[in-house]
């Protein structure tokens, strides 16, 4: 709940599944509402979308591969599954998809949130009452898989209407299975989405008005080795992605913070042992402003080197040091350029409680004046079950930005949830989140605190044979 209010999916990582994160996307945009997408955007999704498809069935049909649908099937296929080296023949007219995995979930939330705006001259209150439906249909083609997906969140002030917000997001991706050691993932993605008052890239002072913009992305990867999660079963492995994104305001006069964005991503891995891997990470991401009286088109260079280890059924980490630059081209903006860390530690002293330690340093665009900022998070999360029903998760995490402008903020957030899974389609989550930010600007300084009731309702269908509606 922490910054905007974000749309998140059933699977996560589907934009970027390389590099984790692609350089220059590590601040999650957020769907906005009632506006309209332009005809490119909507050209560049059904594009995108008709690519995902198009690719599994051209990848299907080189093969030859005869299409069977099980409850095998419906899962992920394994990595080390072994691929017949002479496929037998398609049977004619079988090179569609069938869609075998629907998901449907729909949550309630009730919350009251003790400063809408965030900001210490203008507190203002209100009961808010959030509606989030996600849909997700997964489909198979042979061994490669495609997802289709929806999922949005829309927001009722009772007190502060004008803060209402309709949240949207989209997307397709296709995962192609080209061998055994070879697997390629093209993913799109169209985001409605709006600014909440204190987040880092958003403005200061920002009208009542949310700031609503539109952004899209298309991508593409290729994963070189087998079981490139597991540090265990491959001796190395080699990732490449790239990805075309771009943002677009859509109301309060924000041309100006329009961009494109083109990212790219290298990342490898080496095996020293059985439990011991080197790993590396390098992108490049270039952003060019479409308002030309815009000085902020910048370049973003990031590599990072370390270890992934899993020492122990109990531990399991990744940490990485490294460089990070960022370049403008305007000479009278401030570049920056120093060391970059990621790192990411799990502790898991019983089976049912996960200690787990994260950082990162990421420089996103600004919304608070001039171009350069740069981020540094650093958290503890702690996730323990009571019971197969009952889970609580309490987290703590601490940010600080510095900006071009030599405004400096320090953000503390703590939070604590506690979940009740009534059964396999219904769970009852309540907690409260506490936010404190201290700044050099007065203007920034905030403290909002936040206590909530969900209600979630999920279900799933998968068939046997045949797909969904067969």
């Amino acid at each position: 709940m922490k910054g905007s209010t974000a749309v998140k999916f059933f699977t996560q990582g589907a934009a970027d599944p390389v590099s984790g994160q692609l350089p220059g996307t590590g601040i999650r945009d957020e769907a906005g509402l009632g506006s309209r997408a332009s005809g490119f955007t909507q050209r560049a999704l059904f594009l995108g979308c008709l690519l995902c498809l198009t690719t599994a069935s051209l990848a299907a049909a080189n093969e030859g591969i005869r299409l069977r649908l099980s409850d095998e099937l419906s899962e992920e296929v394994r990595d080390d599954a072994p691929i017949s080296e002479e496929p037998a023949a398609p049977e004619a007219g079988r090179f569609l998809p069938r869609f075998s995995s629907l998901k449907l979930g729909l949550s309630v939330t009730t919350l009251h949130d003790d400063n809408v705006l965030r900001s210490s001259a203008n507190e203002e209150s209100s009961l808010v009452i959030t509606t989030a439906p996600k849909a997700l249909l997964e489909g198979r083609l042979g061994r490669h898989g495609i997802v289709l997906g929806y999922e949005g969140e829309y927001g009722n002030y009772l007190s502060l209407s004008e803060q209402n917000y309709f949240d949207h997001e989209f997307i397709a991706d296709a995962d192609v299975r080209v061998s055994r050691k070879l697997k390629v993932g093209l993913d799109t993605g169209l985001f409605y989405g709006h600014d909440r008052p204190g987040d880092f890239t958003s403005r200061l002072n920002a009208p009542p008005d949310p700031d609503r913009w539109r952004r899209h992305h298309a991508g593409i990867n290729a994963t070189f080795g087998r079981a490139w999660a597991s540090v265990l079963r491959t001796k190395a492995g080699f990732g490449i992605a790239f990805q075309q994104s771009g943002i677009r305001y859509l109301n309060n006069n924000q041309g100006d913070r329009d961009y494109d964005r083109q990212s790219f991503a290298l990342k490898g891995r080496y095996n020293l042992g059985p439990t011991l891997s080197l790993v590396a990470d390098a992108g490049l991401s270039l952003t060019d402003y479409t308002d030309p009286a815009t000085p902020l088109d910048n370049q973003e260079v990031s590599i990072l080197v370390g270890i992934a280890w899993e020492a122990t059924a109990k531990t399991t980490g990744e940490v990485k040091f490294g460089v990070l630059e960022k370049d403008f081209d305007d000479p009278n903006e401030s570049d920056f350029s120093g060391a970059n860390f990621n790192f990411k530690v799990e502790w898991s002293p019983r089976t049912f409680s996960i200690f787990t330690a994260y950082g990162s340093r990421n420089a996103p665009e600004s919304g608070q004046g001039g171009g350069s900022a740069v981020v540094d998070t650093a958290g503890l999360r702690w996730r323990h079950g009571f019971s197969s029903r009952l889970v609580s998760e309490t987290g703590f995490e601490y940010q600080q930005a510095d900006f071009e402008s030599n405004q400096k903020d320090e953000l503390f957030q703590l939070d604590a949830a506690v979940s009740y899974r009534f059964n396999r389609f219904v769970d009852l989550r309540g907690g409260f989140e506490y936010l404190t930010q201290s700044s050099n600007n007065p203007s920034a300084e905030y403290d909002d605190t936040t206590i909530f009731i969900e209600l979630s309702v999920s279900l799933e269908r998968r068939p046997g044979r045949g797909g969904l509606g067969n």
